[in-house]
Formats: C-alpha cells, structure tokens, sequence
C-alpha cells in the first residue's frame, strides 16, 4: 500500500486520475437435460423437487485497497451483477475484493463460457487493456477461471478481483488525461454433464518462513505458500509451523513439524483429545520411546538439538535451543524465541 511519490521522473507534477468503474456480470442459463421416467401401466414415479439456484454472494473488500471507492463494490439487488466504481490516482494504487459464487440449487453446475472485456467511458466500444493497468478475475487462490469447472451443488468457490496502477512503469507509460474504462466480466454457468472437471487448486501448505512472535489469524497471515520440500528446513532449524488453507481463507487444520533422520513428522494442533493418540505415536515412533516422558495426557520427547511434545488440550510445539514452534488449543499459533 505504499504511495510511489517520487520515484518516478514526471516531467509535470501534476496528478493523473483514471476512474475506472467495473461490472461483474454472472450470467445464469439452465441448460439441462430433459429429465423424463417410463411410466408402466400400474407403475409409480416419484420426482424429487429440484431447483436452480447459481448467483453472487459475500463481497468482502481488501482492508489495504488503496484506491478511492467513488462505489463500493457491491451485489445490485434481484440480480446476478456485481459492481464498483474507484478511483486510481498514483501508481501502485489497487482496489482488489472477493465475491463468492454460490450453488445453492439441487442441480450440480459448470461453467461454460467466460467473458472479460474491457470498455471505453461508453460502455459499448471496446479497447485493450491500457498498458499501466493490471485487472485479473481470478479464483482466490490465484487460479485461472476455465470453461468446464465444476460447482457443485450447496458449494461455493471464491473469486479474487483486482484492478491495480502498475508501479513499474516509466513517465512515458502514464496517462496524460483523465480515463474512464469500464470493465465486464461474465461467466455463464450451466448443468453439469460428464465434461465437467474439479479445478486444480494451488498447493494449501502454508508456514512462516521468518521466526517472530506471529500469530495465525487469518487477516493477518503474513505467509508464503510453499511446498512441503522448501519448508522442512524452516529457518534453519529443524522445526516449522503448517497450516492447511481451505478454499474460504479459514485455517483448516494447524500443526507443528519436526525432522529427525531427514524424515519429515507433524505434530496436530489445536484438537483437543482427538489428536492426542496420533501425536503420541508420532512422537514415540519418531523419538523412540527411551526418549520420551509418556504421561496420560502429556508426552514430552527430547533427542539432542530438538525437544517436542504433545498435550491432550491440543498444544503442540517443537523446540531448539533457541527457538519453539508451538500451536496452541485454541488453533493460534507463534514461533518464539526461548
């Protein structure tokens, strides 16, 4: 969120304004197939009650938008189009939100086209995108929305919109008057038939990669999503924190990890007695139980150069010399040092 002031060589220092009003419109067709039961002489049939029901829902801004709201976005109502109108002043400024498309029919639905135009201040003639813009429609874990994705029914998927003033760009790049554009994005959902594919999603392991009293609510994450094999070595020690991501930004399972003989281990945090057996067996297969202080609720392992133990509250942790990773009963969780 950081102004760009002067690094950039304005031959005037006047301010360039670029409104930019977008629309997000979600076109819904019912394209399903003709549903039809034999009937016999004397036979019975009974339909079940569908319904069709795909539209926008949960509009949820970026807190460090940076971009004046002229609008900001929103749902408009009885409908399946989503709007906002921004204004970008200084390179760098962005204005990025999530809007969930919801399933809330019987019927399992697919996408089967995407559109994503861009217009001048009428709306109807269409140009490219201006070269000191970035605008992307994407789900939200950054990837590319495709024809032939599934949405089940009673699901939901999050989409991520950004438009964004590029910071790297030279005086010459900059618009020299005002600018509106206007922006449409639609995607058409349909009944889903035998094509229908579930998205690839992005690797959900997430851990910190710096040691500092961190804690893990989600709006303040602060993360780098990573694979399993750059994270085993966690800042040099020989312990991490993990965190599994569902598709709604929540954390869906939080837990220590440990290596010892270059095998990886995870200790599972914040289930209180649910996990408890499975960490126990962790620890004494990992350890070796002669290692160990095995109580009732609480085991505690120690080998030279790494500790770690498990409480049946669901606390975790791992531990050198100089630092603990620790998940705590109530899922938050912090890398410290000792």
């Amino acid at each position: 969120s950081m102004r760009y002031k002067n690094s950039y060589r304005f031959k005037k220092t006047k301010r360039n304004y670029i409104l930019i009003l977008g629309i997000l419109l979600l076109g819904i067709s019912i394209g399903y197939a003709i549903l039809s039961t034999p009937l016999n002489i004397n036979g019975t049939s009974e339909i079940s009650s569908t319904t069709w029901d795909v539209h926008w829902n949960n509009i949820v801004e970026n807190e460090e938008n940076t971009a004046t709201k002229n609008t900001q976005a929103k749902i408009e109502p009885n409908t399946t189009t989503a709007t906002f109108d921004i204004t970008l002043s200084t390179p760098g400024d962005f204005y990025e939100f999530t809007i969930d498309a919801v399933n809330a029919g019987t019927i399992d639905a697919m996408i089967d086209s995407i559109t994503n135009k861009v217009y001048a201040a009428n709306g109807t003639t269409e140009i490219s995108l201006p070269n000191y813009l970035n605008y992307t429609v994407t789900y939200r874990d950054g990837i590319t929305v495709a024809p032939k994705h599934l949405l089940e029914a009673s699901t939901t998927e999050r989409y991520k919109v950004r438009v964004e003033f590029k910071r790297d760009i030279d005086a010459s790049q900059l618009p020299t008057t005002a600018t509106t554009i206007k922006f449409a994005f639609t995607i058409n959902y349909v009944q889903a038939d035998n094509t229908a594919v579930v998205r690839d999603k992005n690797n959900q392991i997430y851990a910190f990669n710096t040691l500092a009293n961190i804690n893990t609510s989600i709006s303040n994450l602060g993360t780098t999503s990573m694979n399993y094999q750059d994270i085993i070595n966690f800042s040099g020690h020989n312990f991490y924190l993990k965190h599994m991501i569902d598709d709604q930004d929540r954390i869906e399972s939080s837990s220590v990890g440990y290596v010892l003989n270059s095998t990886p281990y995870t200790l599972i945090g914040g289930d209180s007695g649910a996990s408890f057996d499975t960490n126990k067996t962790t620890l004494i297969n990992s350890f070796g139980s002669s290692n160990c202080t095995i109580e009732d609720h609480y085991v505690y392992c120690t080998l030279p150069g790494i500790d770690a133990d498990t409480n049946y509250d669901g606390t975790v942790s791992a531990s050198d010399a100089t630092h603990m990773c620790t998940v705590h009963a109530n899922k938050s969780s912090e890398c410290m040092e000792m």
